[in-house]
């Protein structure tokens, strides 16, 4: 854990990065600048809309495995 601190203390020093983190880990929040997983509000991810190829909130399919559409484009969200 020291280590992993020591390494994430020096990629901020050296390259003045912004460091975070997916889930935010307790022992790490005196050092990365923000947790994402942690501090992202829930949009309902596996609601039916973004799912949907006919809905205009449609996130894109997961295949085929080189090329995949979801997570890789510009989506709109449900206003809810």
């Amino acid at each position: 854990m020291e280590k992993r601190l020591e390494r994430l203390a020096w990629m901020i020093d050296t390259y003045h990065l912004v460091i975070g983190s997916e889930v935010g880990a307790s022992f790490a929040a005196g050092i990365i600048h923000f947790g994402h997983g942690m501090m992202t509000p829930v949009f309902g991810f596996l609601g039916p809309l973004l799912h949907d190829p006919k809905s205009p909130y449609f996130m894109g399919r997961e295949y085929p495995p080189g090329a995949p559409a979801a997570m890789f484009r510009q989506t709109l969200l449900p206003d809810k």
